[in-house]
């Protein structure tokens, strides 16, 4: 399912996130250097924080993607701790979301794809990096998860990997400081 929305960010902050893998015990090792804890609990704990320091009750939160490896009931039990209103891009490793339209009630939004205008800026949401996006030669961006910030062949371009991986703080992603960096980056007409 692919859909459409506009935000102004007067109304509402903004923020993005992606592969908080909650629950994830393997996750620890396989991101050792950005998740230096203990316990899948203790990361849980860490990412809950981080998220709810910034992200209000009323701002929108786009995740894109891996949200929880835990089961319903933990899932359900992070959803109900975290501020916000949640959109999920979904990842691959979302089935438990998939699969429960009570865990689906959590979020405005359960879909494989996104494109929304921010300030009218483009930006096309997918938990997997794309080469070639909508609008990619007129400026919009393109946000993702799924590669914890490991980049293959120094691609170049409007996107950005949002995950908690890709920050030294574990935390979300701001509109202005995505805006800004991103802003920065040539534009590449690839299409």
């Amino acid at each position: 399912m692919t859909s459409r929305i506009a935000i102004n960010t007067i109304d509402q902050s903004v923020w993005f996130t992606s592969d908080t893998h909650f629950g994830h015990r393997n996750i620890l090792k396989f991101c050792e250097k950005t998740r230096p804890f203990e316990s899948a609990s203790e990361m849980d704990a860490a990412l809950i924080r981080n998220w709810n320091a910034k992200v209000q009750p009323n701002d929108i939160v786009f995740h894109l993607g891996d949200f929880s490896f835990g089961n319903l009931t933990h899932t359900k039990n992070v959803l109900e701790q975290l501020n916000g209103r949640k959109i999920l891009i979904y990842g691959n490793h979302d089935q438990v979301i998939r699969d429960n339209q009570s865990a689906q009630d959590y979020f405005e939004a359960c879909v494989d794809y996104l494109r929304v205008k921010i300030d009218e800026t483009t930006v096309c949401l997918m938990h997997f990096p794309i080469f070639s996006w909508d609008c990619k030669g007129h400026g919009s961006f393109h946000l993702h998860g799924h590669t914890h910030a490991a980049y293959l062949n120094g691609m170049k371009g409007r996107f950005l990997d949002v995950g908690v991986d890709a920050r030294s703080d574990q935390g979300v992603w701001s509109w202005a400081e995505i805006r800004e960096r991103l802003n920065a980056v040539e534009c590449m007409d690839w299409n």
